[in-house]
């Protein structure tokens, strides 16, 4: 019996949901050529319901910490992350609400 009750308590701990955490996206990968930077668009869920908006972000390959944030429109998405000599990261930047696609580049070390 105290089997039965101990697997059962068991089984209650493992079953119970984690606390929930955002759902992270990814998109658009780019590799420097040096191969020590990682660029990419970066999404989080919200519980708003509405698309999240990605930003760019570069991270060092070596630990994956965040070098540089990079978002330089609220209402816009990011594609085409490409790096360039110079750390340049270079991007296309579409704003739906103009009706208008940019290329757009900044340092890419921060």
């Amino acid at each position: 019996m105290r089997l039965t009750l101990a697997v059962a308590a068991l089984l209650v701990t493992t079953a119970a949901a984690p606390a929930a955490q955002p759902m992270h996206a990814y998109a658009g990968l780019a590799l420097s050529p040096a191969g020590d930077m990682l660029a990419s668009v970066e999404t989080a869920d919200t519980d708003s319901g509405k698309p999240a908006h990605g930003k760019i972000v570069v991270r060092s390959v070596k630990d994956g910490h965040i070098l540089t944030t990079i978002d330089p429109c609220a209402t816009c998405s990011y594609s085409g992350l490409t790096f360039g000599p110079g750390f340049r990261l270079a991007w296309l930047q579409r704003d739906r609400a103009k009706g208008t696609t940019q290329l757009w580049w900044a340092a890419g070390n921060g």
